[in-house]
């Protein structure tokens, strides 16, 4: 399901100024360390959010791969 327009406006200032400072401290060259700690620290969070959206392909990908035959022959029978 996805969020509606009016749910994701507020997403687009969060975004801009998160970028925006990101952009400052990389222009003011303030050392880069603690943002690879940073990413150092999502990194496992997002190998696993891309785990689980690549075994929800694999499942749908089954369960087509089931259903669809048999839809058509049930549909044959009517």
């Amino acid at each position: 399901m996805m969020p509606s327009a009016s749910d994701r406006e507020p997403f687009k200032p969060v975004l801009l100024y998160t970028i925006f400072a990101a952009l400052i401290y990389v222009v003011v060259g303030l050392p880069l360390e603690p943002m690879t700690m940073l990413l150092g620290w999502i990194a496992p969070a997002i190998e696993i959010t891309v785990g689980a959206l690549i075994f929800l392909l694999v499942l749908d990908g089954l369960l087509l791969a089931v259903l669809w035959p048999l839809e058509g022959l049930l549909r044959r029978q009517r």
